[in-house]
């Protein structure tokens, strides 16, 4: 049993050794695996560097936007916006004039209206859209007011008033483009107005001529109806003057025969 006693310690020792061993290589295939997932999964790397790619170029784009607003000067950006109120409130009323004007002449500059204010809004979107401003995409209360009473009216009180409206509102937007076509800072926004001003021009000068067609017909409707009206006096008096006829002749005769 003595004898024994040294190989037990020789034994103890070598499985003491044998287990450190294995704890080292234990750790290190822990370590390992802890810095693995990213090249053992390369497309997971990949998307969170696409991710921040990503959010980069989009805060980029932002910033961008808003300097680029800032950089507008408050005139110009008061001056788009306005428009495109305008732009939205003309094109409605031109699609109601198609529906209930009387007129054919209406109607025809109704159709006009909706496809050049319909083109000045999409060219108009384009500039804001470079510069940061975000647009109306429908009319405001005021002019969505308007276009409710306009709707209610139809046929020769629709083509008047409708008229009357566009005359007001060409004039005002006329002034505002050559305004602005003259002070605009921003060479994009005098480009549009310097451009657009012809179309406004264009459609106060058709506006006043259906305006004056509309007053000259009124007048002239005027005119037949009094006309008509003392035209109905003329029989009562030719009655009158039958009545008399009579009694005049009596008076003649009976003079004639008292001379006899």
């Amino acid at each position: 049993m003595i004898r024994l006693k040294p190989i037990q310690g020789v034994a103890f020792a070598i499985g003491v050794a044998l287990g450190g061993l294995g704890y080292a290589q234990t750790g290190t295939v822990d370590t390992n695996k802890a810095t693995a997932p990213d090249s053992a999964h390369p497309d997971r790397s990949a998307a969170s560097s696409t991710d921040k790619s990503t959010t980069s170029r989009g805060s980029m784009r932002s910033d961008k936007s808003a300097k680029a607003s800032d950089n507008l000067p408050r005139a110009d950006r008061n001056f788009i916006e306005k428009m495109a109120q305008h732009n939205l409130a003309e094109i409605e009323l031109g699609k109601v004039a198609e529906k209930n004007a009387s007129s054919d002449e209406v109607k025809r500059f109704g159709r006009e209206m909706v496809e050049d204010h319909t083109k000045a809004n999409e060219e108009l979107k384009k500039i804001a859209d470079s510069k940061g401003v975000t647009l109306p995409t429908e009319p405001d209360r005021s002019h969505r007011r308007a276009l409710d009473k306009m709707q209610k009216k139809t046929g020769a009180d629709f083509d008047r008033d409708f008229v009357s409206d566009m005359v007001k509102d060409h004039k005002s937007d006329l002034k505002d483009f050559r305004k602005e076509a003259r002070n605009a800072k921003d060479p994009d926004v005098k480009s549009f107005a310097e451009k657009n001003e012809a179309t406004i021009q264009k459609h106060l000068d058709m506006a006043q001529q259906m305006e004056n067609s509309t007053k000259v017909s009124s007048k002239g409707t005027e005119r037949s109806s009094s006309t008509g009206a003392s035209g109905s006096r003329s029989p009562s008096s030719a009655a009158s003057g039958s009545t008399r006829s009579p009694s005049t002749t009596e008076r003649s005769s009976g003079s004639s025969s008292s001379n006899r």
